[in-house]
């Protein structure tokens, strides 16, 4: 064998891989509070570290010691995972935070590059311990699988053991409604600011126009409170309190006939429209179907509803009040060591200690940071897309509406149906003025306590806005005096609502939000008007403007007058 046979290089390399930078999906949210019901507070933080321990011990790979079980600071780490807790008892504080590598879950094989992390955080307060949980998911790109939302068991030990609440306590059964009294409850918990989880009604289906066998509720209650136990409420609606609460919220925010409402948090009645708040229809949920699921109905409609909530609770970014999670619990304690140092300690030591805590803090930030940026610029671009689909929609739907229009010689519209009570304007706008009339949720809600007599003038009114009104916005030729014509036609009044100084003498009234309720304000300025008594049910008001970029008129208050100096 020749020399330069065994000097040779191999002429094959294994390549460089460069990890890259994990991408970070937080996949559980939960800020929650334990009530004292009467106990003792430090009692009961004491009874939710020990849940929280237990809860530990089955997912560490050897005995936790002694510090652990008595409520202390304490560190341990393996190969690959790592358990640390930090108590500050002055403060009523305790947290731990668990990480770990991925793990077969269900069907789903462990995936390569993955770690889970899960931080519990409680703080005392007078009147019972708040409640932080979240859990975060850091994948190497290459561990491309799809992420499993799944709930930290813990939360299902601390609501039955300790007592978990979010307004209302929650529970693995569902709230439900009996009384009138009832009602009641059930609006102001949906309306109180403090809520943060969803509330998910349930309402009972006519068997017999449903056509199917099905149960008193189409999906059922139990297992599905059992199921949202920690991402939502579940409520029931019989039949008998159906129309008390369609009669209490309006028909376009009610549900009813089996179908399954979410109203989700920070829910406003006057500004959120109502498709906030989705329902679906009891013969939707009975023929359900995803796709690459086999099963037709109310199973996989569960699991899609699952989904949609955990997908809802980790996208929510919560306001976890006093609660403090492992990096800014480090500092404090790095900061409490410092300040009660004396003579003869290490005073390099407490200082690094606090640096490194801070540093700690600073990459976490970065870290949660660059996930909210990866969120925003993909949530962009789905409405960018959104909103160009929007748009060539509207395009479209004008065409074939003057398509139409031309074929009928304009007789498509004036066979509109015109409803004779207002029960129905929500659903009829839908259907015949989408595109060209919203009605603001606003306005909406306003029609459950609607007075005016002339129904069937309110109606035509809106056909006039989404007709002639609108030509006449989008500067089509002859709509300046066809519009006169058709609201002279119908004894109505066209002119501005107010000025601008005199709309702030009444706060908000002349002002909504449009298209989202944390859009900017928007100035309703023109209105159409009947009648000049102080009497709503002879006085007409509509209150609208224009939304140049959607093409549409936005109805914001009808059918009464909204006050003014003279009011």
């Amino acid at each position: 064998m020749s020399r330069d046979m065994h000097t040779s290089q191999p002429t094959v390399q294994a390549p460089l891989v460069a990890l890259g930078r994990p991408w970070i999906r937080t996949t559980y949210n939960l800020s929650s509070f334990i009530p004292a019901a009467g106990q003792p507070v430090d009692q009961k933080l004491a009874s939710a570290v020990k849940c929280a321990v237990y809860w530990l011990k089955y997912h560490v790979p050897s005995a936790l010691p002694q510090d652990a079980w008595d409520g202390k600071s304490f560190r341990l780490e393996w190969p690959g995972q790592k358990a640390e807790a930090i108590s500050i008892p002055e403060n009523g504080i305790w947290c731990v935070r668990l990480e770990h590598p991925d793990t077969p879950y269900g069907d789903r094989p462990a995936v390569a590059g993955r770690t889970w992390t899960n931080d519990i955080g409680f703080a005392q307060r007078d009147d019972g311990v708040e409640v932080g949980i979240r859990t975060f998911c850091a994948s190497l790109p290459y561990g491309n699988a799809d992420v499993a939302m799944t709930r930290p068991r813990l939360v299902v030990e601390l609501a039955q053991r300790i007592g978990l609440a979010d307004v209302r306590t929650l529970s693995r059964e569902p709230w439900a409604l009996e009384t009138a009294d009832d009602i009641d409850e059930l609006n102001a918990m949906l309306c109180d600011p403090g809520r943060r989880l969803p509330v998910v009604m349930l309402t009972q289906p006519d068997k017999q126009q449903l056509g199917a066998n099905v149960a008193a509720y189409v999906l059922q209650p139990r297992e599905l409170a059992k199921k949202l136990l920690g991402l939502a409420h579940v409520v029931t609606l019989p039949w008998e309190l159906g129309y008390q609460w369609t009669e209490r919220v309006g028909k376009p925010w009610s549900v009813y006939l089996g179908a399954v409402r979410t109203y989700m948090p920070g829910l406003d009645f006057d500004n959120d429209s109502p498709s906030m708040h989705p329902s679906t229809y009891a013969d939707r949920i009975v023929f359900w179907k995803q796709p690459g699921d086999d099963r037709i109905g109310e199973a996989p409609f569960t699991d899609f509803l699952v989904e949609r909530l955990f997908a809802a609770t980790a996208a929510k970014r919560p306001n976890w009040g006093n609660v403090v999670f492992l990096a800014e619990a480090r500092i404090k304690a790095a900061a409490k060591a410092r300040a009660a140092g004396i003579e003869g300690d290490d005073w390099r030591a407490l200082y690094e200690g606090e640096v490194n805590a801070l540093q700690a803090k600073v990459n976490e930030t970065e870290d949660l940071a660059q996930e909210y940026s990866d969120d925003a610029i993909r949530s962009d671009n789905e409405r960018d897309t959104l909103k160009v689909e929007n748009r060539q929609l509207r395009y479209q739907l004008d065409l074939l509406r003057q398509a139409l229009s031309d074929r009928t010689g304009g007789k498509s519209e004036t066979d509109i149906p015109i409803p004779d009570s207002y029960d129905e304007m929500e659903g009829w706008a839908n259907q015949h003025l989408l595109g060209r009339v919203a009605l603001h949720p606003r306005a909406s809600h306003e029609l459950k306590d609607a007075a005016y007599e002339d129904v069937s003038l309110v109606y035509k009114a809106l056909l006039l806005l989404a007709n002639e009104y609108r030509n006449q916005c989008l500067g089509r030729k002859g709509a300046n005096k066809a519009f006169t014509h058709a609201y002279e036609g119908l004894g109505l009044k066209y002119a501005r609502s107010i000025t601008k100084g005199r709309a702030g003498e009444q706060g908000d009234e002349y002002y909504v939000r449009f298209p989202t309720p944390s859009s900017p304000k928007r100035f309703l300025e023109w209105h159409l008007r009947k009648g000049s008594a102080k009497d709503d049910r002879h006085c007409l008001g509509i209150y609208f403007l224009w939304d140049p970029e959607t093409e549409q008129v936005v109805v914001g208050w009808l059918p009464s007058h909204l006050s003014n100096r003279m009011s």
